[in-house]
This record gives C-alpha cells, structure tokens and sequence, in this order.
C-alpha cells in the first residue's frame, strides 16, 4: 500500500467515525485537498482490488473499508516472520512463550 492509499483509507474510516457514513469522492477530494477525480479514483480502485475497500451500490459511488476481523490477512505469512515482528513490538501471545523452548 502506497502513503497515498493509506491516507486516503484513513481519511475514510475517520469521516465514517465523525458522521456515521462514507464519504462521497466530492467529499474525499475536499478532505485531500485534490481537484481532480482521477487520482482518488485511481487509489480507491487500488485500494478496491487489494482488498481494502469494496464499494457501495449507492448512487453516490461511496466506499467502504472491508472488515478483515481488526487486523491484517496473516495467512501468506510465516510464523517466524510474524513471531520476529511480536518480538520487536515487545508483545507476546499465549502459548508462544514455551515456543522453541526445549523441555
């Protein structure tokens, strides 16, 4: 995901929190402080073909975040990857702290 795209899916889950709905494209660009369409449109369809977004059959052309259940799709990651990147945190899950501890 580009910073363009992230801030623009961050813009859209803050306007839906303050007003309890989506916002246009009219809306976004106003929010981005962009004239033209084009752009937003093109990251709203990268951020649509990613998985982010879906849109809505509205007659506003609307989109919305797609819930992933509060977090990231893990699967294509490897547990080592995904323990390193807990370890950098500094957070742990239960039943990984026996991991790779031999008894």
């Amino acid at each position: 995901m580009t910073h363009g795209q992230r801030d623009t899916l961050d813009n859209i889950r803050a306007f839906i929190a303050a007003h309890g709905r989506s916002p246009t494209i009219r809306e976004l660009m106003a929010i981005e402080g962009v004239r033209s369409t084009a752009g937003i449109y093109e990251r709203l369809q990268a951020l649509v073909r990613d998985g982010y977004l879906r849109k809505l059959d509205d007659r506003h052309g609307r989109y919305v975040p797609v819930d992933h259940g509060g977090g990231a799709d893990l699967r294509a990651c490897s547990t080592e990857a995904l323990q390193a990147e807990l370890s950098r945190r500094g957070e742990l899950v239960a039943g990984m702290a026996s991991m790779g501890r031999s008894s």
